[in-house]
């Protein structure tokens, strides 16, 4: 190899390295607890009342579909009392947890790896740095 090439593997281990010092970061400024009340009731608001909408329509769809299925696989053994007890349980015990953290997941993050690339592009990160603010801890 000559020299002007890349070295991926040292680019790849560097990488890692940066996002292990981020980590260390992030994780010391999530137990230091430096943010205020009324920031962290706003969060929690934006991440769990507004994210229901997109978590009941989710739900309701895919019972109605696990619903209509269901019928018609118990229908052609004449057990279509049933369906009630399986589309409750399953949705209740096993679906409906899995498809609540996927969307609310999905949803959240999305939006908040939006968030900081726009920070990131309207330079709003190096603000925060020009202002003796700690990105990390404010932003964790």
């Amino acid at each position: 190899m000559n020299g002007a090439q890349p070295n991926f593997f040292r680019d790849w281990i560097g990488g890692l390295g940066q996002f292990a010092l981020l980590a260390r970061e992030a994780f010391g400024a999530a137990f230091r607890f430096r943010t205020s009340w009324h920031d962290l009731i706003q969060q929690i608001y934006f991440m769990g009342v507004k994210s229901q909408s997109v978590v009941i329509i989710t739900g309701a769809f895919t019972g109605m579909v696990l619903g209509a299925q269901a019928f018609m696989q118990f229908h052609k053994v004449g057990m279509e009392s049933a369906t009630l007890a399986v589309v409750s349980v399953s949705m209740c015990s096993e679906l409906g947890p899995v498809l609540t953290a996927l969307m609310v997941a999905g949803r959240v993050g999305a939006s908040m790896a939006a968030e900081l690339g726009t920070m990131r592009v309207t330079e709003q990160i190096d603000a925060l740095r020009t202002m003796a603010t700690h990105p990390v801890d404010y932003l964790v």
